[in-house]
């Protein structure tokens, strides 16, 4: 996270040497990229690699980086899937049913 703002950073004052106009170009599609990558493809990619859900992914995120700032952002994935695995050690067992999809055949008899 903290490389992607640096880029966006230098790619604007290397803009504004060219014109104020490409530098606010730039620094808002800066913006725009930034902010689909943190809040839509980061936590689809990170679920989809660690198995925890994208709403974890956004949750852990923001509590890490608020209580530790960037520390708490670059561990809170590896965080969130221990709390994952022990919730599910630990939780609430569920009995799953298994039902046939399958009716009983009737067989013949034979006569």
């Amino acid at each position: 996270m903290v490389g992607s703002l640096f880029a966006g950073v230098v790619a604007t004052v290397v803009a504004l040497t060219v014109s104020p106009e490409l530098a606010l170009m730039v620094g808002a599609l800066f913006i725009v990229i930034h902010e689909v990558e943190a809040n839509v493809l980061v936590p689809k990619i990170m679920e989809d690699r660690v198995g925890i859900g994208a709403i974890a992914v956004m949750c852990g995120l923001l509590m890490g980086w608020e209580l530790t700032g960037v520390v708490g952002a670059v561990v809170a994935i590896p965080t969130v899937a221990i709390f994952t695995v022990i919730a599910d050690q630990f939780g609430p067992r569920q009995r799953f049913v298994r039902r046939s999809a399958e009716k009983p055949s009737l067989q013949a008899e034979a006569g």
